[in-house]
């Protein structure tokens, strides 16, 4: 008999289902970026920038579909929306933050997402902050 002990694994978990962001293949804030540089409207544009829309709009749909799922726990990361805001507008907001903080590129894109969608959307402060 010898002297080593082999560890006894449990049954394996199967890899964790890719989150919807995922599913749309963007995942840097400069790829974010490029795929909402000419907004999130695809009837408006040529085949290439349209099928690019359609990713960021998806992207976008995806997002959001995470923050009900999974909201943050973290107060910093809340978001605070109010009224209605379009697709079209959130692409806009992505395209001109992203395109003064070039250091998000390389970023997950749900930090430029959520970067954006805060400055131009603060949170009330609470009282004592």
């Amino acid at each position: 008999m010898s002297g080593t002990v082999q560890a006894q694994s449990g049954p394996s978990l199967p890899p964790p289902a890719p989150s919807p962001m995922d599913q749309t293949g963007v995942r840097t804030a400069g790829e974010l970026l490029q795929t909402c540089r000419h907004g999130a409207r695809p009837d408006e544009l040529g085949p290439e920038d349209a099928s690019k829309a359609r990713v960021c709009k998806a992207y976008m749909v995806a997002f959001f579909q995470n923050e009900v799922a999974n909201p943050p726990l973290d107060a910093g990361s809340r978001l605070c929306l109010m009224g209605d805001i379009s697709f079209n507008r959130m692409a806009e907001m992505v395209r001109d933050y992203g395109d003064v903080r070039p250091e998000l590129n390389g970023a997950p894109a749900d930090q430029l997402m959520r970067a954006s969608l805060q400055a131009n959307y603060p949170c009330p402060q609470q009282p004592g902050n």
